[in-house]
């Protein structure tokens, strides 16, 4: 149910998608991602997920080894983070609902496992995960889940669907851009200080430390000779 199969690309778009209009068709709907930088995409399925649902939502969200290979996966938000995120939308939606939200580190996760459940959410892109997930709930002798899918987001003014990946590129380039202007400021600041040359002079019995500036050469301190 996670990205490790879901967002699997199926190479072209699906023949047939699924609008979701019909309410509380379910007892119980899963659904599962990493769910970084909760964004428009994610706002669909997972409404799509509560509008469908009557008791019960539940969400995988990938952790460990599912973020592993994942674009700039060091920058993806703890799950805590997202985990909250996805309740907090949820439950924006329809409060009455039950959000059951499980870490998961595979490609399946309770979807799998849950034998109340009755429908997977999935995008065009990733309905052959929804496949994936029927086919194992077969071997393991569980009721098959009615797949809905979710037409994928493509953001104003951009020609790639808006996507976790995209955001966290656009974080990076941000901080680095931010690094260089902090890195321009200090060297600018480091070439305004003046530069000083320090030198001892014996005099009348007195060792002088003479400070010398780029302006004028005064004496900053006196250290008595021993």
């Amino acid at each position: 149910m996670a990205e490790g199969i879901l967002s699997a690309s199926m190479g072209e778009e699906a023949a047939a998608t699924t609008t979701i209009q019909q309410h509380n068709l379910f007892s119980a709907v899963v659904l599962g991602g990493t769910f970084d930088r909760l964004h428009a995409g994610h706002h669909l399925l997972l409404k799509a997920a509560a509008e469908l649902a009557r008791e019960r939502v539940v969400v995988g969200i990938s952790t460990g080894p599912m973020l592993v290979n994942k674009e700039l996966a060091h920058l993806i938000q703890p799950f805590d983070v997202r985990r909250a995120a996805v309740e907090k939308y949820i439950k924006s939606v329809k409060p009455g609902l039950e959000v059951q939200i499980e870490p998961i580190v595979d490609a399946y996760g309770p979807s799998i496992t849950d034998e109340a459940l009755e429908a997977i959410v999935v995008s065009q892109e990733t309905m052959k995960g929804g496949e994936a997930v029927n086919k194992k709930r077969a071997e393991r002798g569980l009721s098959q889940l009615q797949v809905k899918v979710v037409d994928l987001v493509v953001e104003e003014g951009c020609s790639e669907k808006v996507s976790s990946t995209l955001l966290r590129q656009r974080d990076a380039q941000q901080q680095q851009q931010q690094h260089q202007k902090m890195q321009e400021t200090q060297d600018h600041n480091n070439a305004s200080v003046v530069n000083k040359s320090y030198d001892l002079q014996p005099i009348n019995g007195i060792e002088t430390l003479l400070l010398h500036g780029a302006a004028n050469g005064h004496v900053e301190a006196l250290v008595p000779t021993s």
